[in-house]
Protein backbone atom coordinates (compact mmCIF):
# COMPACT_ATOMS: atom_id res chain seq x y z
CA UNK A 1 0.00 0.00 0.00
CA UNK A 2 2.94 2.32 0.66
CA UNK A 3 3.84 2.19 -3.03
CA UNK A 4 0.59 3.94 -3.92
CA UNK A 5 1.71 6.92 -1.82
CA UNK A 6 5.00 7.32 -3.74
CA UNK A 7 4.70 9.65 -6.72
CA UNK A 8 8.04 8.68 -8.25
CA UNK A 9 8.09 5.46 -10.28
CA UNK A 10 11.82 5.22 -9.64
CA UNK A 11 11.48 5.31 -5.84
CA UNK A 12 8.47 3.01 -5.92
CA UNK A 13 10.54 0.45 -7.82
CA UNK A 14 13.39 0.86 -5.32
CA UNK A 15 11.04 0.11 -2.40
CA UNK A 16 9.70 -3.01 -4.09
CA UNK A 17 13.16 -4.29 -5.06
CA UNK A 18 14.41 -3.82 -1.49
CA UNK A 19 11.61 -6.08 -0.31
CA UNK A 20 13.05 -9.13 -2.04
CA UNK A 21 16.69 -8.02 -1.89
CA UNK A 22 16.75 -7.93 1.91
CA UNK A 23 14.49 -10.89 2.67
CA UNK A 24 13.55 -14.27 1.24
CA UNK A 25 10.03 -13.44 0.07
CA UNK A 26 7.17 -15.91 0.38
CA UNK A 27 4.75 -16.64 -2.45
CA UNK A 28 2.23 -14.35 -0.73
CA UNK A 29 4.77 -11.51 -0.56
CA UNK A 30 5.77 -11.93 -4.20
CA UNK A 31 2.13 -11.89 -5.24
CA UNK A 32 1.70 -8.58 -3.41
CA UNK A 33 4.82 -7.23 -5.14
CA UNK A 34 3.31 -8.17 -8.50
CA UNK A 35 0.10 -6.38 -7.59
CA UNK A 36 2.00 -3.31 -6.39
CA UNK A 37 4.14 -3.23 -9.56
CA UNK A 38 0.97 -2.63 -11.53
CA UNK A 39 0.63 0.75 -9.82
CA UNK A 40 3.89 1.89 -11.43
CA UNK A 41 3.23 3.98 -14.52
CA UNK A 42 6.64 3.53 -16.13
CA UNK A 43 6.94 0.46 -18.34
CA UNK A 44 10.69 0.48 -17.79
CA UNK A 45 10.53 0.39 -13.99
CA UNK A 46 7.70 -2.14 -13.90
CA UNK A 47 9.63 -4.40 -16.29
CA UNK A 48 12.80 -4.04 -14.19
CA UNK A 49 10.94 -5.28 -11.11
CA UNK A 50 9.47 -8.27 -12.93
CA UNK A 51 12.86 -9.06 -14.41
CA UNK A 52 14.51 -9.16 -10.99
CA UNK A 53 11.77 -11.35 -9.55
CA UNK A 54 12.32 -13.81 -12.40
CA UNK A 55 15.95 -14.12 -11.31
CA UNK A 56 14.96 -15.42 -7.87
CA UNK A 57 15.57 -19.10 -7.26
CA UNK A 58 12.84 -21.72 -6.90
CA UNK A 59 9.90 -19.65 -8.08
CA UNK A 60 6.68 -21.60 -7.79
CA UNK A 61 4.03 -21.86 -10.50
CA UNK A 62 1.68 -19.34 -8.89
CA UNK A 63 4.40 -16.67 -8.81
CA UNK A 64 5.45 -17.34 -12.40
CA UNK A 65 1.82 -17.08 -13.51
CA UNK A 66 1.44 -13.79 -11.60
CA UNK A 67 4.56 -12.38 -13.28
CA UNK A 68 3.34 -13.37 -16.73
CA UNK A 69 -0.12 -11.92 -16.04
CA UNK A 70 1.44 -8.68 -14.76
CA UNK A 71 3.09 -8.07 -18.14
CA UNK A 72 -0.33 -7.31 -19.59
CA UNK A 73 -0.15 -3.98 -17.76
CA UNK A 74 3.05 -3.04 -19.59
CA UNK A 75 2.15 -0.78 -22.49
CA UNK A 76 5.44 -1.18 -24.34
CA UNK A 77 5.60 -4.23 -26.61
CA UNK A 78 9.38 -4.15 -26.26
CA UNK A 79 9.45 -4.37 -22.45
CA UNK A 80 6.56 -6.83 -22.31
CA UNK A 81 8.23 -9.14 -24.83
CA UNK A 82 11.54 -8.99 -22.91
CA UNK A 83 9.88 -10.19 -19.70
CA UNK A 84 7.91 -12.90 -21.50
CA UNK A 85 11.11 -14.19 -23.13
CA UNK A 86 12.80 -14.29 -19.74
CA UNK A 87 9.88 -16.27 -18.30
CA UNK A 88 10.10 -18.75 -21.18
CA UNK A 89 13.71 -19.50 -20.19
CA UNK A 90 12.56 -20.92 -16.85
CA UNK A 91 12.73 -24.70 -16.67
CA UNK A 92 9.65 -26.92 -16.58
CA UNK A 93 6.93 -24.33 -17.12
CA UNK A 94 3.56 -25.85 -16.27
CA UNK A 95 0.69 -26.11 -18.73
CA UNK A 96 -1.06 -23.39 -16.70
CA UNK A 97 1.95 -21.11 -17.13
CA UNK A 98 1.92 -21.73 -20.87
CA UNK A 99 -1.77 -20.80 -20.99
CA UNK A 100 -1.01 -17.57 -19.11
CA UNK A 101 1.89 -16.99 -21.48
CA UNK A 102 -0.29 -17.31 -24.58
CA UNK A 103 -2.84 -14.90 -23.13
CA UNK A 104 -0.06 -12.39 -22.45
CA UNK A 105 1.42 -12.82 -25.93
CA UNK A 106 -2.01 -12.12 -27.41
CA UNK A 107 -1.80 -8.74 -25.67
CA UNK A 108 1.29 -7.75 -27.71
CA UNK A 109 0.35 -5.39 -30.55
CA UNK A 110 3.45 -5.59 -32.73
CA UNK A 111 3.73 -8.44 -35.23
CA UNK A 112 7.50 -8.29 -34.85
CA UNK A 113 7.54 -8.65 -31.06
CA UNK A 114 4.75 -11.21 -31.03
CA UNK A 115 6.60 -13.36 -33.57
CA UNK A 116 9.87 -13.03 -31.62
CA UNK A 117 8.22 -14.28 -28.41
CA UNK A 118 6.54 -17.17 -30.25
CA UNK A 119 9.94 -18.08 -31.68
CA UNK A 120 11.34 -18.42 -28.17
CA UNK A 121 8.35 -20.48 -27.04
CA UNK A 122 8.91 -22.89 -29.92
CA UNK A 123 12.40 -23.69 -28.66
CA UNK A 124 10.60 -25.95 -26.16
CA UNK A 125 8.65 -29.07 -27.08
CA UNK A 126 5.02 -28.17 -26.49
CA UNK A 127 1.81 -30.06 -25.78
CA UNK A 128 -0.61 -30.42 -28.68
CA UNK A 129 -3.15 -28.01 -27.17
CA UNK A 130 -0.49 -25.30 -26.77
CA UNK A 131 0.68 -25.87 -30.35
CA UNK A 132 -2.86 -25.47 -31.67
CA UNK A 133 -3.47 -22.31 -29.64
CA UNK A 134 -0.28 -20.77 -31.02
CA UNK A 135 -1.44 -21.55 -34.56
CA UNK A 136 -4.80 -19.92 -33.86
CA UNK A 137 -3.13 -16.82 -32.38
CA UNK A 138 -0.74 -16.51 -35.32
CA UNK A 139 -3.66 -16.80 -37.72
CA UNK A 140 -5.85 -14.34 -35.82
CA UNK A 141 -3.36 -11.77 -34.55
CA UNK A 142 -0.36 -11.54 -36.89
CA UNK A 143 -1.26 -9.62 -40.03
CA UNK A 144 2.19 -9.75 -41.64
CA UNK A 145 2.65 -12.72 -43.97
CA UNK A 146 6.38 -12.53 -43.31
CA UNK A 147 6.14 -12.84 -39.53
CA UNK A 148 3.28 -15.35 -39.62
CA UNK A 149 5.25 -17.59 -41.97
CA UNK A 150 8.38 -17.32 -39.81
CA UNK A 151 6.48 -18.65 -36.77
CA UNK A 152 4.67 -21.41 -38.67
CA UNK A 153 7.90 -22.48 -40.37
CA UNK A 154 9.70 -22.75 -37.05
CA UNK A 155 6.82 -24.78 -35.64
CA UNK A 156 7.23 -27.25 -38.49
CA UNK A 157 10.98 -27.42 -37.87
CA UNK A 158 11.00 -27.67 -34.07
CA UNK A 159 7.77 -29.35 -33.02
CA UNK A 160 6.46 -32.89 -33.29
CA UNK A 161 2.94 -32.17 -34.52
CA UNK A 162 -0.12 -34.36 -34.22
CA UNK A 163 -2.28 -34.88 -37.32
CA UNK A 164 -4.81 -32.46 -35.81
CA UNK A 165 -2.19 -29.77 -35.21
CA UNK A 166 -0.77 -30.31 -38.70
CA UNK A 167 -4.22 -29.86 -40.22
CA UNK A 168 -4.80 -26.69 -38.18
CA UNK A 169 -1.42 -25.37 -39.30
CA UNK A 170 -2.27 -26.01 -42.95
CA UNK A 171 -5.50 -24.07 -42.48
CA UNK A 172 -3.43 -21.16 -41.18
CA UNK A 173 -1.10 -21.44 -44.17
CA UNK A 174 -4.10 -21.22 -46.48
CA UNK A 175 -4.96 -17.85 -44.91
CA UNK A 176 -1.57 -16.38 -45.82
CA UNK A 177 -2.12 -14.09 -48.80
CA UNK A 178 1.33 -14.40 -50.32
CA UNK A 179 1.90 -17.53 -52.41
CA UNK A 180 5.61 -17.00 -51.89
CA UNK A 181 5.40 -17.27 -48.11
CA UNK A 182 2.77 -20.03 -48.04
CA UNK A 183 4.74 -22.14 -50.51
CA UNK A 184 7.94 -21.71 -48.49
CA UNK A 185 6.16 -23.15 -45.43
CA UNK A 186 4.72 -26.07 -47.40
CA UNK A 187 8.06 -26.87 -49.01
CA UNK A 188 9.68 -26.85 -45.58
CA UNK A 189 6.97 -29.19 -44.28
CA UNK A 190 7.59 -31.60 -47.15
CA UNK A 191 11.22 -31.98 -46.08
CA UNK A 192 10.19 -34.01 -43.05
CA UNK A 193 10.48 -37.76 -43.44
CA UNK A 194 7.74 -38.75 -40.99
CA UNK A 195 4.67 -37.27 -42.69
CA UNK A 196 1.52 -39.31 -42.22
CA UNK A 197 -1.14 -39.83 -44.87
CA UNK A 198 -3.42 -37.28 -43.14
CA UNK A 199 -0.66 -34.66 -43.08
CA UNK A 200 0.28 -35.22 -46.73
CA UNK A 201 -3.38 -34.84 -47.72
CA UNK A 202 -3.56 -31.58 -45.73
CA UNK A 203 -0.43 -30.28 -47.45
CA UNK A 204 -1.78 -31.13 -50.89
CA UNK A 205 -5.10 -29.47 -50.09
CA UNK A 206 -3.28 -26.29 -49.06
CA UNK A 207 -2.25 -25.49 -52.65
CA UNK A 208 -5.90 -24.91 -53.57
CA UNK A 209 -5.60 -21.30 -52.39
CA UNK A 210 -2.49 -20.52 -54.42
CA UNK A 211 -2.84 -18.54 -57.64
CA UNK A 212 0.58 -19.22 -59.13
CA UNK A 213 1.35 -22.21 -61.36
CA UNK A 214 4.99 -21.92 -60.37
CA UNK A 215 4.40 -22.16 -56.60
CA UNK A 216 1.74 -24.88 -56.93
CA UNK A 217 4.12 -26.97 -59.03
CA UNK A 218 7.01 -26.38 -56.63
CA UNK A 219 5.01 -27.50 -53.58
CA UNK A 220 3.53 -30.56 -55.27
CA UNK A 221 6.87 -31.66 -56.68
CA UNK A 222 8.36 -31.44 -53.20
CA UNK A 223 5.52 -33.64 -51.95
CA UNK A 224 5.92 -36.17 -54.74
CA UNK A 225 8.34 -38.35 -52.80
CA UNK A 226 5.74 -38.76 -50.03
CA UNK A 227 3.10 -39.70 -52.60
CA UNK A 228 5.43 -42.39 -53.94
CA UNK A 229 6.39 -43.52 -50.42
CA UNK A 230 2.82 -43.87 -49.19
CA UNK A 231 1.65 -45.49 -52.44
CA UNK A 232 -1.94 -44.74 -51.45
CA UNK A 233 -4.81 -44.30 -53.91
CA UNK A 234 -6.40 -41.41 -51.97
CA UNK A 235 -3.13 -39.49 -51.78
CA UNK A 236 -2.34 -40.05 -55.44
CA UNK A 237 -5.83 -38.91 -56.46
CA UNK A 238 -5.58 -35.76 -54.30
CA UNK A 239 -2.18 -34.97 -55.82
CA UNK A 240 -3.49 -35.31 -59.40
CA UNK A 241 -6.57 -33.21 -58.60
CA UNK A 242 -4.33 -30.48 -57.18
CA UNK A 243 -2.11 -30.65 -60.26
CA UNK A 244 -5.17 -30.05 -62.45
CA UNK A 245 -5.14 -26.44 -61.18
CA UNK A 246 -1.94 -25.82 -63.13
CA UNK A 247 -2.57 -24.12 -66.48
CA UNK A 248 1.00 -24.28 -67.72
CA UNK A 249 1.63 -27.45 -69.73
CA UNK A 250 5.31 -27.36 -68.75
CA UNK A 251 4.70 -27.11 -65.00
CA UNK A 252 1.82 -29.60 -65.18
CA UNK A 253 3.93 -32.17 -67.03
CA UNK A 254 6.81 -31.90 -64.55
CA UNK A 255 4.43 -32.21 -61.62
CA UNK A 256 2.67 -35.33 -62.90
CA UNK A 257 5.93 -37.02 -63.90
CA UNK A 258 7.28 -36.44 -60.37
CA UNK A 259 5.04 -39.21 -58.97
CA UNK A 260 5.72 -41.79 -61.71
Amino acid sequence: DSVKKIDSDYYASVVLKETFDRYTPTTKTLTKIMEASREIGSDYYQASILSEVLELEELDGATIDAIIESTEDIGSDYYQSQILKKAIELEDLSSTSYQELLEAIADVSSDYYMASVFSNVLDNQLDADVQEKIIVLVNDRISSDHYASSVLSKMLEEQKLSDEASERLMEAVADINSSHYSSSILKKASQRDDLSKATVLSLIKSVEDMDSDYYIAQVLQNLARHVRRLDDADVRKAYKNAADQIDSDTYYGRTIRAID
